[in-house]
């Protein structure tokens, strides 16, 4: 039977095969790139937020100029 010990003599798991290694770096490669995914889709998010809000605002003050003459009626004959 073999027995694994780490640099202290304590009892430990057998080094990962080569499968396993593999495996774990596919796994942490996934991982990094659907949250890098969706770290791009956040940022996205809020830039089109942020200029949206800007635009509206932008939009709000000339309406505010326009609509008093936009909404100006003559009086009835």
């Amino acid at each position: 039977m073999i027995v694994w010990v780490d640099a202290k003599g304590q009892l430990t798991h057998p080094p990962l095969t080569h499968i396993e290694i593999i495996a774990q770096v596919v796994r942490t490669a996934a991982a990094v790139t659907a949250g890098l995914g969706l770290l791009l889709i956040a940022v996205g998010w809020v830039v089109s937020f942020l200029l949206d809000r800007n635009r509206l605002e932008g939009w709000e003050a000339d309406w505010s100029v326009t609509e008093p003459r936009w909404t100006r009626s003559t009086p009835p004959d």
